[in-house]
């Protein structure tokens, strides 16, 4: 894939793991993966996504050191006071329905994305009561 296709597309998969669970240095592994595609694309990336959303305060910091923003899965807008390093996320798959976009800090909207965000908790919930520890 060459760099315009990968730039175009925002995504670069290098590691695919909950990062806060990893038995490696978080640190070392994602500067190698950060240093690979700039290597490959030419091109540092300035943003990134912590993969499945888990972040904790180790992998926080390793992201603030070599990214301008990184996002989690919070499903809400962005605020002014926000941390770069844990910026929210508005997953694109939600905003398929013109209408929905066009409905844009609207009452409507709030309450829709209020009412998105309690079903991923609940969902997030009932997730972490079925696995084993």
């Amino acid at each position: 894939m060459g760099r315009r296709e990968a730039t175009g597309r925002g995504v670069a998969y290098v590691v695919n793991r909950a990062m806060d669970t990893l038995k490696i240095d978080a640190g070392s592994a994602t500067a190698g993966c950060a240093e690979r595609i700039a290597r490959e694309l030419g091109e540092r990336p300035r943003r990134f996504a912590y993969p499945y959303g888990y972040v904790n305060d180790a992998v926080s910091g390793v992201a603030r050191r070599l990214f301008d923003q990184s996002v989690t899965t919070e499903f809400r807008p962005v605020r002014s006071s926000d941390d770069a390093a844990l910026l929210p996320r508005l997953d694109a798959c939600y905003f398929q329905e013109p209408w929905r976009l066009e409905a844009w800090g609207s009452p409507a909207f709030r309450r829709w994305l209020w009412m998105r965000a309690q079903g991923r908790r609940v969902r997030a919930m009932v997730a972490t009561r079925g696995t084993v520890q």
